[in-house]
């Protein structure tokens, strides 16, 4: 008996999650392309190995709370642990009539600017705390787990510039590339 208690009380007081579903899945892929690039003067061959790792269903989604739930909050805080371990948070406004947060959340792109929301496959806990006006009216916890899918490698491809730079940084390439081979599919 006292076990179930205790199950009962780590459950949220509400229900609450992604938009897009917790379970998501990661999606590495892998490909190669011969970049030209042409300017003037100039003409430059550049050969170049490109990597990606894509979220599915999505990369960005919004917090809501389970459909007839409802929470007359006006902002949402998402804490999380970061690759380090250190516990960090992300806000948005809240739209109660809706059940949910007014923008996304960036789940998976790790750039100079931005930090993600999951940081690594497997169980990924993230604890919610609902205000309004400042004062917290709910808080929880969810887990979104996150499959790590085998790599996919897709055909050589080649991409003509006018632009040199392209040849100094074909990072925008790579994207391309995978792009308009869907992804590896």
């Amino acid at each position: 008996m006292k076990v179930l208690i205790s199950l009962l009380m780590l459950l949220p007081a509400f229900g609450a999650g992604l938009q897009i579903g917790n379970d998501l899945a990661s999606n590495p892929v892998e490909g190669s392309i011969r970049l030209t690039c042409n300017d003037r003067n100039q003409h430059q061959i550049r050969y170049v190995n490109c990597s990606a790792n894509y979220l599915s269903p999505s990369e960005f989604s919004s917090f809501v709370l389970d459909e007839g739930e409802r929470v007359d909050a006006d902002e949402v805080t998402l804490y999380y642990k970061d690759h380090k371990g250190r516990k960090k948070s992300k806000s948005s406004s809240f739209d109660a009539e809706k059940g949910e947060s007014s923008k996304k959340f960036n789940l998976w792109i790790y750039t100079l600017l931005q930090r993600p929301l999951l940081n690594y496959y497997g169980e990924n806990e993230i604890e919610y705390k609902l205000e309004k006006n400042g004062r917290e009216v709910a808080t929880g916890k969810f887990i979104v787990n996150v499959e790590k899918q085998d790599t996919k490698y897709c055909q050589s491809a080649s991409y003509w510039s006018s632009n040199m730079d392209d040849c100094r940084f074909p990072q925008n390439f790579c994207a391309r590339y995978f792009r308009d081979y869907n992804y590896c599919q």
